[in-house]
């Protein structure tokens, strides 16, 4: 018998597919996801952790953002350093939708390879996020200024994070 990889599809009837799933083939409708089409998600539990991750960040990220632009910049506005730490706001708002997207990529490349690197790049990404731009919205809302000195630990897992990217993508989807 001749293997076929997960995924592939092997014939097409009408609104009918037939996938390959762990060597089985297995009847799905077209247009539906469920466990038997999911496709690329079937095999790691972590790149659906990681894709759930990527739209629940980047849903807050949006939110944050729109809560910035409208309900913080008037109380703001006012302050002596009301500028400073609407830029802290704007900035963690801007990096933490921009990782939330690279979390959802990270998902992609996990979901095609075994990468335990890929899967550190995931966890470089939230951690890197959280602290990063946690630590931004904190000081933006009136938190303490030594926050500030943890900034850029959370900026330093981002870097890691995208070059545990990169390593992830040349080794596994080569």
């Amino acid at each position: 018998m001749l293997a076929v990889p997960d995924g592939l599809l092997v014939s097409h009837k009408g609104t009918k597919s037939t996938k390959v799933h762990k060597g089985i083939e297995m009847e799905c409708c077209l247009g539906r996801l469920d466990d038997r089409c999911a496709g690329a998600w079937q095999g790691s539990g972590v790149a659906r952790t990681f894709m759930m991750l990527s739209g629940v960040l980047g849903a807050l990220a949006v939110g944050m953002g729109a809560f910035g632009a409208h309900g913080l910049r008037g109380k703001l506005e006012g302050l002596e350093d009301g500028v400073k730490r609407l830029g802290w706001w704007e900035t963690a708002a801007q990096y933490h939708l921009m990782h939330a997207v690279a979390l959802g990529l990270v998902a992609f490349v996990v979901s095609k390879t075994s990468s335990g690197v890929g899967n550190a790049a995931g966890y470089a990404f939230v951690g890197g996020a959280l602290i990063f731009s946690g630590s931004l919205y904190a000081m933006a809302l009136g938190g303490p200024r030594w926050l500030g000195a943890i900034t850029p630990i959370g900026g330093l897992a981002l870097i890691v994070g995208w070059v545990l990217l990169a390593i992830a993508g040349w080794k596994g989807l080569a």
